[in-house]
């Protein structure tokens, strides 16, 4: 149990990967804060948290593999993020297969309050 340490191709790899994530995460975050009450404001929510917080995970998994501390550095950790993240994704599509329900009830609503003085 004794992992070995990343090669810098590989750290390059993840480094950009959590720079992606976290430049992803506040241009979400910047367009749930523009969009107060758009029907996507809770999913621009909802992933800006998702990308900031494995953006996190991700810098303190490279930082312990580079420090070589071996319970926290081990690979299955990698993949226990992998997991977190497609669970996370699965309640964010849960949320996003609501949206046409939500159209289609403020199209009624707007429907019923043009007649409405």
């Amino acid at each position: 149990m004794r992992p070995h340490l990343f090669t810098w191709p590989t750290q390059k790899k993840i480094i950009i990967i959590i720079v992606f994530f976290a430049i992803l995460g506040i241009v979400l975050k910047v367009l749930s804060k523009k969009d107060k009450k758009g029907l996507y404001n809770k999913i621009y929510k909802q992933l800006s948290s998702l990308f900031i917080t494995n953006g996190i995970f991700l810098f303190f998994l490279l930082l312990f593999n580079y420090e070589f501390a071996y319970f926290l550095a081990a690979r299955f950790w990698y993949l226990l993020v992998g997991v977190e993240m497609a669970v996370w994704l699965f309640f964010i599509y849960k949320n996003f297969s609501i949206i046409p329900k939500r159209r289609e009830e403020l199209e009624k609503e707007r429907e019923y309050k043009k007649y409405i003085p």
